[in-house]
């Protein structure tokens, strides 16, 4: 059997269930995705009653996706999070069952970003792994930046941030003047200019500063390329959807400039995951993308990332 085969059933009512869950008028706070056959996915199911709600939905025998809304609290900046969960219930077969999930998490990704930006992607096989807690490790990537917390009394989900201390680390470092960091951010993110960008402060291991932001698009992010320095360009692209809706990705560019010593090269990565966290604490992020060198640094090839 061909597992890529992959299709959409009316579509048209799964981006309204979308729609609607971003909508932040709308008590929607979860939407559910299932198969109809083994290659056709349509919309189950959503609601507004939580996630024990969203729990009692889910099915021992199936496979099935779900985009959840949690707010988390303490995040003054973007607290709303999407999570893209896939539940692959305990009695699936961990042959090919699991293998045509694996083969379509790349399509239905693609599916729920045209409707809502996802923060992260969670999957569970009982109902022990679909928690707050696990759902909220799940966002932060660390263990001790959130815990859990009760459903909201109102219609949204809530977690809230920890001082909780150990169960894992990260790499702290230092935003230097963060009000101004994250307003260069928000300009990105409120559409009011198309990139910004973030480098460790020269001389300097655990600081990082906002180097400047930026209207025209790649080609204006392109003339930043730094020769000697390793620069994170927060850029912001719009694509139309099949509705003919606009959507924007919100991707992080890593851009590596060709003087940057090695040893600071194979620090790259690592830091990367740090400004990257400290980025989704406080807007969206779709993506990452790494050229080479500046001619790398094109359209087409951010485009491939979201191809359906």
């Amino acid at each position: 059997a061909d597992l890529t085969k992959f299709r959409v059933k009316d579509e048209p009512s799964i981006t309204e269930a979308l729609h609607d869950l971003r909508n932040h008028q709308s008590p929607t706070n979860w939407v559910l995705l299932g198969y109809q056959t083994k290659t056709d996915v349509s919309l189950t199911g959503s609601g507004s009653g939580g996630l024990e709600e969203f729990r009692s939905k889910l099915v021992a025998d199936q496979i099935q996706y779900a985009v959840l809304e949690l707010t988390v609290q303490g995040d003054e900046y973007n607290p709303i999070k999407f999570v893209l969960l896939t539940w692959i219930g305990p009695k699936i077969s961990p042959g090919l069952g699991k293998a045509r999930a694996s083969a379509h998490r790349s399509d239905i990704l693609d599916l729920v970003q045209r409707g809502v930006s996802i923060s992260c992607q969670h999957q569970a096989e009982t109902l022990e792994e679909v928690t707050y807690e696990q759902l909220a490790q799940a966002i932060s990537r660390y263990r001790p930046s959130y815990g859990t917390a009760a459903p909201a009394s109102g219609t949204r989900q809530n977690m809230s941030r920890s001082s909780a201390s150990g169960g894992g680390a990260h790499s702290a470092f230092t935003v230097v003047d963060r009000d101004h960091v994250v307003n260069g951010l928000r300009t990105v993110y409120e559409e009011k200019s198309d990139w910004a960008i973030l480098a460790y402060v020269v001389g300097k291991k655990d600081e990082v500063e906002i180097v400047g932001t930026g209207n025209g698009g790649i080609e204006t992010l392109k003339q930043q390329f730094p020769s000697d320095r390793i620069f994170y360009g927060y850029l912001r692209l719009k694509f139309k959807t099949s509705a003919g809706d606009s959507i924007n990705k919100f991707v992080l560019v890593t851009m590596i400039g060709s003087s940057v010593p090695p040893l600071q090269k194979a620090r790259s990565s690592a830091q990367r995951r740090d400004i990257s966290d400290f980025v989704l604490s406080v807007v969206q992020l779709s993506g990452h993308f790494q050229p080479n060198d500046p001619e790398d640094l094109t359209l087409g090839a951010l485009q491939k990332m979201f191809q359906e």
